[in-house]
């Protein structure tokens, strides 16, 4: 009989000193690992269910929404489950534009937004 393992099971590296695991839901298991760079360094890694079988560690490509849906799933774990299961819900639902024609006139709108003179005048490097 093959017995379930926590998050912090499934997520165990021998590259990597784990810190804590939260399972996100039935697909996405999230592991938080100590870093190297500094004692405060964290790396963030997941792994995804498909067809029944966990996926290698992998890195978030967007890391920041990561850490933010860390922080808010230790201090709210409801609401922030209500919002990861929203925003997936949404992600299944919402598809790319398709049309040229209708990405060109989209375009055409942005182009046609005045931007304040003082935001123009904003250099990058001061961003």
């Amino acid at each position: 009989m093959n017995k379930i393992k926590s998050p912090i099971e499934l997520m165990k590296s021998k590259h990597f000193k784990i810190l804590d695991a939260v399972q996100v839901n039935e697909n996405y298991i999230l592991a938080i690992y100590e870093g190297k760079l500094s004692d405060y360094d964290i790396l963030i890694k997941y792994k995804e269910k498909r067809n029944s079988k966990w996926s290698r560690l992998r890195t978030p490509k967007h890391i920041h929404w990561t850490v933010d849906m860390l922080i808010k799933q230790y201090s709210n774990p409801e609401c922030t489950q209500n919002l990861i299961d929203f925003l997936l819900l949404k992600w299944d639902k919402i598809k790319g534009i398709q049309d040229t024609h209708i990405q060109k006139n989209i375009l055409k709108d942005v182009i046609k937004i005045k931007i304040p003179k003082k935001i123009i005048s904003i250099k990058l490097w001061h961003l």
